[in-house]
């Protein structure tokens, strides 16, 4: 039998790494899509007045357009040698608080709109904004504002470790998504 470890998908079929075609569905990850979704949904928002686009955020002087478009001076993980020590020993995701702290991220690297850097912290911002403005879940929000309205099923939010249990990582092994 093939585990999620032992199997790819290519031209959006799943196949065996070491074999013919597979008849079987299998969880993979959407890894920065997922930011694709994310930003239709906060659009979906201003196009239903919950959200404003193009306002600072209170108390931030960003707007939601620079965050989604990775242009509102906000620093990154990716570039901490903590956070890929931390990976490589396959420790647990740091806590949203700590993730910001550990990165300054009050400090921005540049004025708003003057330049772009790629930024995770960006968008768990946006998701913020996406469950206030909702009162909903970052998963549940999704589902009704983007997935459902275009027919797309089976999708689910990974939380926790466990979460990816079932999910074929290729390379990638025991992720923490938080």
């Amino acid at each position: 039998m093939n585990t999620p470890a032992d199997v790819i998908v290519r031209e959006g079929r799943v196949v065996s790494a070491h074999g013919p075609q597979i008849d079987v569905a299998i969880d993979v990850p959407w890894w920065s899509f997922t930011k694709t979704v994310i930003a239709a949904a906060a659009l979906a928002l201003v196009r239903d007045g919950l959200l404003v686009l193009d306002a600072p955020l209170a108390g931030e002087p960003y707007t939601l357009r620079q965050l989604l478009q990775h242009r509102a001076g906000l620093a990154d993980y990716g570039g901490l040698a903590t956070y890929h020590d931390a990976v490589a020993c396959r420790a647990d995701a740091w806590p949203a608080s700590e993730l910001l702290a550990r990165t300054d991220a009050d400090q921005l690297i540049y004025r708003p709109g003057e330049g772009w850097a790629y930024s995770n912290i960006g968008y768990l911002l946006v998701r913020r904004l996406i469950e206030a403005a909702t009162g909903e879940d970052l998963g549940s929000a999704l589902t009704r504002l983007v997935l459902q309205p275009l027919g797309i099923e089976g999708v689910r939010l990974a939380e926790r470790r466990e979460d990816l249990a079932t999910v074929a990582m290729g390379e990638t092994c025991d992720y923490d998504p938080r």
